[in-house]
């Protein structure tokens, strides 16, 4: 049973992390794609110009 606590844990961490920061989601963003990200990670993103279409 702890084999599958440790990964029923880290998929649920991995569902609320941000996939540009790596944190847990800061005041998440839902794109029309379906993807999150923190509101702060995407707007850096889209002021860097930046190409997120990679998640």
């Amino acid at each position: 049973i702890p084999g599958f606590c440790k990964y029923f844990l880290c998929s649920r961490l991995k569902c609320l992390t941000c996939p540009v920061c790596y944190e847990i989601y800061r005041d998440p963003v839902v794109l029309k794609c379906a993807h999150s990200f923190c509101n702060v990670c995407l707007q850096q993103s889209l002021q860097e110009k930046c190409c997120i279409s990679q998640y």
